[in-house]
């Protein structure tokens, strides 16, 4: 059995790691197979491992148990073993090849492009919804890329991101028809998108973006305190929220939204002050109006809010773990789809 498990690591792994790791990690599994007579266990997990350089780095805490184990079972050779690949385990893991760095730390695009000009209005929430989306990233693992600059829109450059987070754009944000094409490329091949607040007053003349975000802005209320329904309690970015609650910020209104939205969050109309309501949206939607929402377009995954006006929001536990739902679930990391 041993010559057997010997022969399958060095034909599965060989191709993998140098020849001196190869030796090492079956030297590791010999010991186990000493130890406890399971070879067949470890092999299953030293292929999975040599496979996923994000799984070498979670088992490093089981080496170091099964280490400490060893020494319990009087077997030091083994734990010093089981310790050296550990050691392997974490130099790779830091060494990880450009793909294997995209499994091990998925990585996300925050867009701000704002078009600049006379009656534009650009947030000065920018600087704080970046700093919030960044600190998601840490404690949540994934990285996070920021640019303003619309030549950043190309198919090769955007293959590295699993999604891209339109953060308060607003009007024109693409220069050439090129980068609005690599940005159709990305969702037509799977990409996650992630619209906050004004990105839905993004690309006013392009029917395609207002099919990806869910609607375009059409005007907001003034600036008051209304009441949000949680219309999916257990979607990954609402579950943490109460089943209503009060919120400060622009009532926005989208018109052209596609049929297919799940709606996350609406907005109560019925004691919101805005004169116009009657004319748009009247009771296209009863007496509320959708203020969040997820849907699947053109092969990709598509989550909007239209909250996040004002800087402090972007501080608000509430409305960081809004986003981060958010983004994981246009990242495919959340898989429920109903």
């Amino acid at each position: 059995m041993r010559l057997n498990l010997n022969s399958q690591l060095f034909t599965g792994l060989a191709s993998v790691f140098p020849f001196g790791a190869c030796l090492l990690i079956n030297t590791v599994a010999l010991a186990r197979c000493r130890s406890a007579g399971k070879p067949g266990e470890l092999f299953q997990q030293l292929a999975t491992w040599q496979e996923k350089p994000l799984k070498r780095l979670k088992a490093i805490p089981a080496l170091i148990h099964r280490a400490k184990a060893a020494v319990l079972m009087r077997c030091p050779r083994c734990a010093l073993a089981i310790l050296a690949l550990a050691g392997l385990f974490i130099a790779t893991g830091l060494s990880l090849s450009p793909c294997d760095a995209a499994e091990a730390e998925p990585r996300i695009l925050v867009y701000t492009k704002n078009q600049i000009g006379k009656g534009l209005y650009v947030h000065d929430n920018i600087p704080a919804s970046v700093e919030a989306i960044k600190k998601l990233g840490t404690e949540n693992h994934f990285g996070v890329d920021v640019s303003n600059d619309p030549a950043v829109f190309t198919g090769e450059n955007l293959k590295r991101y699993r999604v891209i987070v339109f953060d308060n754009t607003n009007n024109e944000i693409f220069d050439s028809e090129e980068q609005k094409a690599a940005f159709q490329a990305y969702i037509r091949a799977g990409g996650g998108f992630v619209g906050i607040h004004s990105a839905s007053g993004s690309m006013r003349k392009w029917p395609w973006f207002w099919s990806v975000l869910g609607g375009k802005f059409i005007r907001h209320a003034k600036m008051q305190s209304f009441t949000v329904y949680v219309k999916d309690a257990k979607d990954s970015s609402t579950a943490h929220l109460p089943a209503t609650f009060e919120w400060t910020d622009e009532f926005y209104y989208v018109d052209h939204m596609p049929d297919d939205l799940h709606v996350l969050l609406a907005g109560d109309l019925t004691k919101l002050d805005d004169p116009g309501k009657e004319k748009y949206p009247g009771k296209k939607f009863g007496d509320e109006f959708p203020l969040a929402w997820r849907h699947q377009f053109d092969g990709g995954r598509e989550w909007y809010t239209a909250l996040g006006h004002k800087p402090e929001h972007y501080s608000d536990p509430k409305f960081t773990k809004l986003i981060l739902g958010g983004i994981l679930w246009a990242m495919g990391e959340v898989k429920r789809e109903t």
